[in-house]
């Protein structure tokens, strides 16, 4: 038969077990949210930098230069969201860690009652 005690004790078992898999969930999206931000910024080198350059060199005048004040404008906003995009990602860890550090302390106050039945 079991006791209060053997109860508890499982529950704050499954209760571990679930923070330790939301902690790792919320740092995997972190990563995801980081990786999106780094693929934004390679499309910008790569994609965006190479059509800049051939319209410079191979496209003249003032349709050109409005264009390429339009692709500059667009390189910045993209600039912002891969910035954002890590911003997000910060703070997801931020939260995930105190939420994860508090988690832990119920975890151990709860670990040092015994429960009278």
């Amino acid at each position: 038969m079991l006791d209060m005690n053997s109860i508890n004790r499982h529950r704050i078992e499954q209760r571990r077990i679930q923070t330790e898999f939301n902690y790792a969930q919320a740092l995997k999206r972190a990563d995801e949210l980081e990786e999106v931000a780094q693929r934004i910024r390679n499309n910008i080198r790569s994609e965006l930098s190479n059509s800049a350059y051939s319209i410079k060199y191979f496209w003249k005048g003032n349709a050109s230069d409005k264009y390429m004040l339009k692709l500059s404008k667009a390189i910045e906003e993209l600039e912002t969201t891969a910035s954002n995009y890590e911003r997000v990602a910060a703070t997801v860890r931020e939260t995930a860690k105190r939420s994860y550090e508090m988690e832990l302390r119920v975890i151990r106050i709860a670990e040092s009652r015994t429960y009278k039945g």
